[in-house]
C-alpha cells in the first residue's frame, strides 16, 4: 500500500502466510535447505532466518536455536543445524573477516592507553639496564629530579628565567593540555533529517475522517458529533493522513497492519535519510527507535536492522511510553552512548503507530486523540566524527530533560488505561494545560541560564529577589529586621531616576515611599519577570500537540505570530505526528525561512509521564533544504 515494494509484502504479512515444509531427507544425508543456507554468509542477509525468502525457516526458529515442523508439540522439536555437534566446522568456517577485524579494532583502541604506558616503563628499564645503574643509584637519581623540579619551580615563580624553570614550566603545560584534551567534549553533529510524507491513498480529509468513524461501527451518534466538533476547532486541514489498515475497507487493525504501517513510514524516511546523504547502512554504530504506543517483538529497531541489512554489531534501542519527547530522549541518549565512543554514526527513528491505539470507544477524554493524531515519521542522523564537521547542518548545543512524574496530577494527565466498557486508549486529564506548563516552567528555569544572555538574567534574578524582599517571603535564618531594611533599601532604589525603569516590571511603588513597613503591605507587586527567549533563539519548535497547547505557550513566552508559524504551519498540514513532529517544524523553518550560520533554533517538546525536554541546535552553516 502506497507505494511499498514487494520485497516488503513479505516481511509485513509473514504472519499471514504459511511456513514453508522441508523436504523430506534420508536419514545420513544432508537436507538441502540446511546446506544451501550454511553456505551463505549471514552478514548479506541470505541466512536461513534473514531474508523474506527463507520466511518458512524464520518462522520455525525459536530464540533458544531450534526449529519446530508445522505440526507436532514441543517435544518433537530437533536441534538447528548449527548447534549438531558434527556441524561445529561448518559454523566456524561461516565466521566473517570483518567481524574479526572489527573486534581486534575494539579491543585495540580500548589497550591502547595501557600499550603506551608499558613501552614507556619497558623503555626506562632498559634505558636503567644499559647504564649499569645500582639501585642506591636510581634512588639518587629520582631524588636530584626532585630537587630539580623544586628549585625549578621556585625560581620560575621567583621570576627567575632559569633553564630548569621553563623546561619544568613547559612540562606542565604539555601535561595540563593532554589533559585538557582527554576530557574535551566530544561534539554531536546533526548530519541531516528527513520526514516521511505518506502518499496520497492515505489522505484523510474532514469527510473521511468522519466515513471512517462511522465505518468501524462503534461509535454512538454523540461520539461521532464530538469528533466532528473537536476536528473543526483543532486547525488540522484536509491533508493529513492516516494508515493503510484504517483507509482499508472493511479496516483491519491488527498487528500485520500496525507492522505494515511501522515499516512504511519508518522505512521510507530512513531510505531517504540515506540516499540524501550518501550513507550505506552497514555506516550505522548505533539505533535508536522511539515509538510510544506499539512495542512488537521483535521491536522496531531490530525491524530496521533487519530491512536494511545492517552490521551484526549495531546497537540497538527501542523506546516506549514516554509519549511526543521522546524524540528529544532518543538523541539524549545517542549523546550519551557517544561520548564513550568516539567515531560513532548514529540513526534516530521517531514515529508513533496509530493503527492498535484508535481508540474504537466513547469516554470523550479518550476521543481526542482520535482527532489529532495522525500518521509520520523522521529519520535523523547524528555522528560524533570531526571530520564530519564539514558536512554536518547542525551542532547540539544543549538538551536539558525535566520529569513530573513525582506529582501524581502529572503522572496520570496522559495515561493509558481501558475505559468502563474495557477498550484500551489514551486518557487525557482536564489538567494536562496546568501540568504542560508547570513542566514548561521547569525546563525553562533550567535552560535560561545556559543560553539567555547576562542582561535577561540579572533582570530575572533581582526580578526575583525583589518580589521575595517586598512580599516578606525571605528565608527563615534572615532575622525580621534585616529583611525590613532591606524592603526599605529597595524601595529608595525604584524611587531613584533611572533605577525605576530598569526594574519596571518588579514592583509599583506605594503611595508614600517613605512610610515605614513592617510586612510589605502597601506595596503593589508586579508579575514575575519571564526572560525574552527571543534574545537567546532565532526559530522555535514547539511540539504540534494541539492548538491550546501552541495558543497558551505563544502568550506565556510572549512569542509572534512568525515564531509559531512553523508549529501551526506543521499541526494544520500533518496534524500531531507525536515525538516526530519537532523535526517536521524544523523542516517547514529550513525550507520556508532559511537558517544562517550560527543562528539557534529551540526545539521542544511534551510527553507522558509527565515529560518536558528542549533541544538546542546551532547552525554550522547556511540551511535551506
Amino acid at each position: 500500500v502506497g507505494g511499498a515494494r514487494s520485497g516488503d509484502a513479505g516481511a509485513l504479512q509473514g504472519s499471514s502466510m504459511p511456513p514453508r515444509r522441508r523436504a523430506a531427507t534420508p536419514k545420513g544425508k544432508r537436507g538441502s535447505t540446511h546446506d544451501t543456507s550454511r553456505s551463505r554468509s549471514p552478514g548479506r542477509g541470505r541466512g536461513a532466518a534473514a531474508t523474506n525468502g527463507h520466511r518458512g525457516d524464520a518462522a520455525g526458529a525459536t530464540s533458544n536455536g531450534v526449529h519446530d515442523d508445522d505440526e507436532g508439540d514441543a517435544s518433537e522439536m530437533r536441534p538447528s543445524v548449527w548447534a549438531q555437534k558434527d556441524r561445529s566446522k561448518d559454523f566456524a568456517q561461516g565466521v566473517r573477516k570483518s567481524d574479526i577485524q572489527r573486534g581486534l579494532v575494539a579491543e585495540l583502541r580500548s589497550g591502547v592507553a595501557w600499550v603506551v604506558l608499558a613501552s614507556l616503563v619497558v623503555y626506562g628499564g632498559v634505558v636503567v639496564w644499559r647504564a649499569q645503574m645500582s639501585y642506591d643509584d636510581v634512588i639518587e637519581a629520582v631524588r636530584v629530579f626532585g630537587d630539580t623540579a623544586y628549585a625549578a619551580v621556585h625560581d620560575f615563580a621567583a621570576g627567575a628565567a632559569t633553564q630548569p624553570g621553563v623546561i619544568v614550566f613547559l612540562l606542565l603545560a604539555v601535561v595540563a593540555a593532554t589533559a585538557l584534551f582527554a576530557r574535551r567534549e566530544r561534539p554531536t553533529y546533526l548530519i541531516d533529517f528527513t520526514t516521511f510524507t505518506p502518499p496520497d491513498s492515505l489522505r484523510v480529509t474532514s469527510d473521511v475522517f468522519l466515513e471512517r468513524s462511522k465505518a468501524c461501527g462503534k461509535f454512538s451518534d454523540e461520539s461521532i458529533e464530538f469528533q466532528e466538533k473537536i476536528l473543526k476547532s483543532s486547525t488540522l486541514c484536509e491533508e493529513t493522513y492516516f494508515p493503510p489498515g484504517i483507509m482499508r475497507n472493511p479496516m483491519t487493525l491488527n498487528m500485520d497492519s500496525a507492522r505494515e504501517e511501522a515499516m512504511l513510514v519508518m522505512g521510507g524516511s530512513v531510505e531517504e535519510l540515506f540516499r540524501k546523504t550518501g550513507t550505506s547502512p552497514k555506516a550505522i554504530d548505533v539505533v535508536v527507535v522511539n515509538c510510544s504506543l506499539f512495542c512488537p517483538t521483535p521491536s522496531l529497531a531490530s525491524m530496521l536492522v533487519n530491512k536494511f541489512k545492517m552490521r551484526s554489531d549495531v546497537l540497538h534501542y527501542s523506546l516506549g511510553g514516554m509519549g511526543c519527547s521522546a524524540g528529544l530522549i532518543s538523541v539524549d541518549l545517542v549523546e550519551r552512548v557517544m561520548a564513550s565512543r568516539p567515531n560513532t554514526t548514529a540513526l534516530v527513528v521517531s514515529t508513533e503507530n496509530i493503527t492498535l491505539n484508535w481508540y474504537r470507544g466513547n469516554q470523550k477524554s479518550m476521543l481526542i486523540s482520535n482527532c489529532l493524531f495522525r500518521c509520520g515519521a523522521a529519520a535523523v542522523l547524528l555522528s560524533n566524527k570531526r571530520r564530519d564537521a564539514g558536512r554536518a547542518k547542525f551542532r547540539l548545543k544543549h538538551l536539558v530533560r525535566t520529569h513530573q512524574g513525582a506529582k501524581q496530577e502529572a503522572y496520570e494527565s496522559v495515561y493509558q488505561v481501558e475505559d468502563d466498557k474495557q477498550v484500551l486508549g489514551v486518557r487525557l486529564s482536564r489538567k494536562i494545560m496546568q501540568v504542560a506548563g508547570d513542566a514548561l516552567r521547569s525546563n525553562m528555569t533550567r535552560l535560561g541560564p545556559l543560553v539567555l544572555p547576562v542582561t535577561e538574567q540579572a533582570i530575572f534574578v533581582f526580578n526575583l529577589i525583589s518580589r521575595k524582599v517586598l512580599q516578606g517571603k525571605l528565608p527563615k535564618p534572615i532575622p525580621r529586621v534585616v529583611g525590613v531594611v532591606l524592603q526599605r533599601m529597595l524601595l529608595l532604589a525604584l524611587a531613584t531616576p533611572g533605577v525605576g525603569h530598569f526594574v519596571r516590571a518588579t514592583a509599583q511603588l506605594p503611595p508614600d515611599a517613605g512610610k515605614p513597613l513592617e510586612d510589605g503591605s502597601g506595596v503593589e507587586v508586579g508579575k514575575p519577570y519571564v526572560p525574552d527567549f527571543r534574545k537567546a533563539f532565532n526559530y522555535f519548535c514547539i511540539h504540534a500537540g494541539g492548538r491550546a497547547v501552541l495558543d497558551a505557550i505563544e502568550n506565556n513566552l510572549q512569542l509572534t505570530a512568525r515564531d509559531m508559524e512553523p508549529s501551526r504551519a506543521t499541526l494544520a498540514r500533518m496534524g500531531n505526528t507525536s515525538s516526530s513532529s519537532v523535526w517536521y517544524e524544523m523542516d517547514y523553518i529550513r525550507r520556508n525561512f532559511g537558517v544562517k550560520r550560527g543562528e539557534r533554533v529551540w526545539q521542544i517538546a511534551f510527553g507522558s509521564g509527565f515529560l518536558c525536554n528542549s533541544a538546542v541546535w546551532e547552525a554550522m552553516r547556511t540551511v535551506t533544504d
